[in-house]
């Protein structure tokens, strides 16, 4: 009997306390939230990635490849802005440089004007469908437009053989490059390459228009109504 009066409370205990861990354990949990004014720290899903932007050249990434091609017979022209513009003229997914320069001095006259150069003179104003003449000497204060293409392997900033072009009447302010396949089909058709990569979009005076390798040389072609 002693047993049983021991036991029988120690039951009834155990079931109580069952029973009210059940009606707790059913109850809401609220959330309390930082205090006000406190710090909270974004997890990693909720921080925007932030892509690293890739400087453009400068100018002293500039003047030695025209130094390299064009035999120390040319600088950058202090009136046009932007002075150089980068990007894929050929369609060979490889960077390419165009730069607006002058002649640097009368002695550089010579050498740019050298009966065999290393670079090739080419008139963006001169008809296409038309043999291409002798180009006149270049003269003191001219405005050419100075390009040297990247090749497989090499970027236009590495000393390797490329092709190097001097064209006239290229030279506009606010160049930019722009890809090809964003042009109007009549503008597309004028390059014989691949319509991949990009051209030189520009101001000139009034004009606004665009500087496009056609696969053999470079053009202008003006945009209607501004483009």
């Amino acid at each position: 009997m002693r047993l049983r009066s021991i036991l029988v409370p120690l039951l009834a205990l155990g079931i109580l306390t069952s029973v009210l861990y059940a009606r707790w354990s059913r109850r809401p949990v609220s959330y309390v939230g930082p205090p006000e004014g406190a710090a909270v720290l974004p997890s990693p899903s909720d921080s925007p990635t932030v892509t690293p932007s890739v400087p453009g050249p400068a100018a002293a990434d500039v003047e030695p490849t025209l130094d390299r091609f064009f035999d120390r017979a040319l600088v950058l022209d202090p009136e046009i802005h932007p002075r150089f513009v980068t990007g894929d003229f050929t369609g060979d997914s490889i960077t390419d440089l165009a730069a607006a320069v002058r002649p640097r001095d009368a002695d550089a006259l010579t050498r740019l004007n050298a009966e065999l150069p290393s670079w090739r003179m080419q008139d963006a104003g001169a008809p296409t469908d038309r043999p291409r003449e002798k180009p006149a000497p270049i003269v003191a204060g001219e405005r050419l437009l100075a390009i040297v293409h990247g090749v497989g392997g090499a970027a236009w900033t590495a000393p390797a053989d490329r092709p190097a072009y001097l064209v006239r009447n290229a030279v506009g302010s606010g160049m930019r490059a722009r890809p090809l396949s964003g042009l109007p089909p009549w503008v597309r058709m004028q390059a014989t390459r691949s319509h991949e990569g990009d051209v030189i979009v520009e101001e000139r005076g009034r004009s606004r228009g665009l500087i496009l390798w056609t696969g053999a040389a470079y053009t202008w072609t003006e945009l209607p109504g501004g483009g």
